[in-house]
């Protein structure tokens, strides 16, 4: 279950994606132009793939503040507190952590939404929002 307990923070399910070239180097590592691209692409489909990131009524218990959970579409560096998070690391693992997702999710399903949203952002070379300015310490 996404939320079993009101007064805890519920269960995510959060995906960390990598990109490799054919050589087997990170992409998003060695070219930020093209993590940009990616992290537009998951923020562009997040309202549209809800019903696959939250799929019961119970999912959307665990989306309130204060839950260690995102609210908004929003991405940023090593921010607990947003949708997409770039974990702070060195170039050959930097990756994008999508932690919005609850526990309740089809794997599957949320896995090829988000790989399908980031080759749209880097094909379409879209940009990301400004970062977000909320900084939650939890």
């Amino acid at each position: 279950m996404a939320k079993p307990y009101t007064e805890y923070a519920g269960n995510g399910c959060h995906v960390h994606i990598s990109l490799q070239d054919e050589i087997g180097n990170n992409v998003f590592g060695e070219n930020e132009a093209v993590l940009l691209n990616a992290i537009a692409g998951v923020l562009a489909h997040l309202e549209d793939s809800m019903a696959i990131f939250a799929p019961n009524a119970n999912s959307y218990r665990r989306l309130q503040p204060n839950m260690f959970v995102p609210l908004h579409a929003t991405w940023g560096w090593d921010n607990r507190t947003v949708a997409v998070r770039i974990p702070a690391s060195g170039t050959e693992d930097k990756r994008i952590e999508h932690r919005l997702s609850g526990a309740d999710v089809n794997p599957y399903l949320t896995v090829a939404v988000l790989l399908a949203s980031i080759i749209d952002g880097i094909d379409n070379q879209l940009t990301p929002p400004a970062l977000s300015k909320v900084m939650q310490h939890y």
